[in-house]
């Protein structure tokens, strides 16, 4: 795997010219929202070092000129909720071609995401950045899928020791962790420097576990299930999400108790991460026919399970219609309040990133809050704003160069043309290629 992966990079990414200038693209400037018109970005080693007018900047012996004229510069973007193994080899290719340069990984096997993270360090790999979250499980039928369940307080910290020894940066509890394990998962982790985030474990409501020191919340289904602790178990065992589905047609989400649960999140400074395209996405087809996550890319994929595409479009009434605004509407709430958002998928890598995005557009958040979300917002929240998230002089050349204006309408984002990763730079066509994937001329809009 090792030789293959090196062999790729080699030939996706030669080494050349020893700078690159990105010249004359329309940047996005993520740290205001607002956009510099015909600035050029000069790349050296891995670092950006110099951005302005090309005719004012100092343009390095031997670069090479990379003509973004008409094109938008955007910072790489992050998916915030990624497993990365679970889809093969293609994962990182296809993330990276996305326009994601660091990718949070919220579980996967040890050796081979450890391996993969490393590889991709050391650029003998071709793909994003990774940041890994450790996971941490109790037992049960329901638990799942890993070898790590804490049963007592020492489990906990001896998982949690290791998993800092191996550079993971945050732990993520799943659904059958012990409520009474918690504090001491949060004072090891918190000591330790790591963010906890998670499910919130059967037993525990998510008000309880923000106050007990979560840093953060995966799933925006558990805003619903937090209110109907009973029926996660009556009249029969349910999971969080299919118990948020089951009652959201009847659930208020602009009533006082889910209103001071999320001013209690913004209170405390929780950060979300909502995957909104597994609960508000899979349904109905949008009504002129699109697919609601994967948009035009569904076109790329063939074969492919029909399974993948909703039957039909729903009427705005209709159950699955009424559950999919309801979810959107959530998201524009805990926005609205202040809440930090960082975006992640749980889904397909790389071609469900830009239906995460473009569902908050959908839920009526503007295009460039929704870069922001994407970019500079997630490298605050993991505290490396200072090398990522936006285009800097001195931070690490992570940049898409797009064919539209994402910040007028993210759906441009499917039109990526260059990806470049720590000042390499990769065709956003051959990257997709890799994959076994062929971009189709109709690519967003």
């Amino acid at each position: 795997i090792a030789r293959r992966d090196t062999d790729r990079a080699r030939r996706l990414a030669p080494r050349g010219a020893p700078a690159l200038v990105v010249r004359d693209g329309d940047v996005f400037d993520s740290e205001t929202g607002r956009v510099r018109p015909r600035t050029s970005v000069v790349i050296e080693g891995d670092r950006i070092t110099q951005v302005g007018d090309f005719a004012t900047l100092r343009i390095p012996a031997g670069a090479r000129v990379l003509d973004a004229r008409g094109r938008a510069i955007v910072p790489g973007m992050y998916d915030m909720h990624a497993h990365i193994a679970i889809f093969g080899d293609a994962a990182p290719h296809m993330m990276l071609a996305a326009g994601i340069t660091t990718a949070r990984d919220m579980a996967g096997d040890f050796d081979a995401t450890l391996a993969l993270r490393d590889r991709l360090d050391a650029a003998t790999g071709v793909g994003p950045r990774l940041v890994l979250a450790g996971f941490l499980e109790g037992p049960g039928a329901w638990a799942g899928p890993s070898e790590v369940l804490v049963r007592t307080e020492d489990d906990a910290r001896a998982w949690i020791a290791r998993y800092d020894s191996l550079g993971y940066r945050q732990v993520k509890l799943y659904n059958l962790v012990h409520p009474d394990l918690v504090p001491t998962i949060v004072e090891e982790a918190h000591r330790r420097g790591m963010r906890v985030s998670g499910h919130i474990p059967r037993g525990m409501s998510l008000q309880a576990a923000i106050g007990l020191g979560f840093d953060e919340v995966q799933h925006l289904a558990f805003l619903v299930s937090t209110f109907f602790p009973d029926s996660m178990y009556l009249p029969r065992m349910r999971a969080y999400s299919n118990l948020a589905g089951d009652v959201l047609g009847d659930f208020d989400v602009e009533g006082a108790p889910l209103t001071a649960l999320i001013a209690e999140m913004q209170r405390r400074g929780t950060v979300y991460d909502p995957t909104l395209n597994l609960f508000a996405g899979p349904d109905c087809l949008l009504a002129d026919g699109t697919h609601p996550v994967f948009g035009a890319a569904i076109s790329w994929l063939r074969p492919r399970d029909p399974r993948d595409t909703p039957p039909a479009t729903c009427s705005d009434t209709s159950f699955d219609g009424v559950r999919a605004a309801k979810y959107r509407r959530m998201v524009r709430r805990i926005y609205d309040a202040g809440v930090t958002i960082v975006p992640g998928t749980d889904n397909v890598a790389g071609l469900s990133f830009h239906g995460e995005l473009e569902l908050y557009q959908r839920a009526g958040i503007p295009a460039a809050e929704v870069l922001r979300l994407a970019t500079i917002v997630p490298a605050r929240v993991m505290k490396e704003d200072d090398r990522h998230g936006s285009v800097a002089v001195g931070k690490v050349a992570d940049l898409l160069i797009v064919d539209g204006r994402p910040w007028d309408d993210i759906r441009a984002l499917r039109r990526g043309h260059t990806v470049i990763r720590a000042g390499r730079d990769y065709s956003v066509d051959a990257l997709w290629r890799e994959a076994g994937i062929v971009r189709r001329p109709a690519v967003g809009r």
